[in-house]
């Protein structure tokens, strides 16, 4: 399952074979060009399997992000090896969250200028976060990550 990957080091066993079962690559380093004081990361994409994973400055992989159908030269990857629940709606997000008591936090973009128009819900729990993106209504992208310090 993906979400499992999430915290172990790039050079983790279980991590490396990910990258090569699903032909990532290259690793490309990421630094603070701007000085503005980010940190540095890491990021490997899988373009033909749809993900591209990110590294915090200690190659800690803090998020995948998985595109749930073609964007971007992405094209779609395998839903039921994420390992969380896929939903059809944002709708169906907030309902399931609150019968089960989860949090969640919903929000919405539109940027005329990129005719891109965007819902999503991100569910929080200790060990995961789990972001979800509707394009027009349809399930786009999920986005895996560690909770943020």
């Amino acid at each position: 399952m993906v979400v499992n990957l999430l915290g172990k080091s790039r050079k983790d066993e279980a991590t490396l074979q990910f990258l090569e079962d699903h032909q990532a690559g290259p690793v490309i380093y990421d630094f603070d060009r701007l000085r503005e004081g980010a940190a540095d990361s890491y990021w490997a994409e899988a373009r033909g399997a749809g993900y591209a994973l990110r590294f915090n400055e200690h190659q800690v992989l803090r998020t995948v992000h998985c595109y749930v159908m073609p964007l971007d030269g992405f094209s779609p990857c395998d839903v039921a090896a994420l390992g969380v629940q896929i939903y059809e709606s944002r709708d169906e997000i907030e309902r399931v969250a609150q019968a089960r008591s989860l949090r969640v936090i919903t929000g919405e973009a539109n940027i005329p200028a990129l005719s891109l128009q965007t819902k999503w819900a991100r569910i929080e729990n200790e060990h995961s976060w789990v972001h979800y993106e509707f394009r027009d209504g349809v399930l786009s992208m999920v986005n895996l990550s560690l909770p943020r310090p």
